[in-house]
């Protein structure tokens, strides 16, 4: 199973904004949720390829299932 470290991330981008000089630099919820997504996503990309899940799609949205 995959996870995915909060803390890590969050010092990821407090370190990138410090790097770019962005003020305030602090994460905001929706920042660290936006990337956290954006983790997830590819982490269900990567499982599809694999064949660990397979997607498709509903009415309006997206769904997976386990592989056995």
């Amino acid at each position: 199973m995959s996870s995915i470290d909060i803390l890590a991330i969050i010092e990821r981008l407090h370190e990138e904004k410090k790097k770019n000089r962005i003020v305030p630099d602090h994460v905001t919820e929706i920042e660290l949720i936006s990337e956290m997504c954006r983790e997830v996503i590819t982490t269900l990309n990567h499982l599809v390829e694999n064949g660990s899940i397979t997607a498709f799609r509903t009415l309006n949205d997206k769904a997976y299932l386990v592989n056995k």
